[in-house]
């Protein structure tokens, strides 16, 4: 594979910074959890970016053939210099795996 899935070629760049969950333990399948982040056109040209949230399920009696599952993505246009915060509201459905 050239390329990992995920990696997406531009004519500019793109930085990530302040990645932010509303919280980090999850007490009912009700709740629900928004990640954000700050993504920036660092570069010259104004671009699109496709931001991604990937899931991992780390502690399952049962195997799950994906090591990261993307879960969330959001497609943005941002001018040279320009900084757009993205946020994803994830549900027990995003992180529930079924176990026979």
């Amino acid at each position: 594979m050239q390329w990992e899935f995920g990696t997406d070629l531009s004519y500019t760049n793109f930085s990530y910074s302040n990645l932010v969950l509303s919280k980090t333990n999850i007490t009912s399948s009700a709740d629900t959890i928004d990640a954000s982040v700050a993504v920036t056109n660092s570069g010259s040209k104004a671009g699109k970016e496709t931001v991604m949230l990937f899931l991992t399920q780390p502690y399952l009696s049962v195997s799950v053939p994906e090591v990261k599952q993307l879960k969330k993505f959001s497609k943005i246009s941002l001018n040279p210099g320009e900084s757009r915060a993205v946020t994803f509201t994830l549900t027990a459905d995003d992180w529930s795996v079924y176990e026979p």
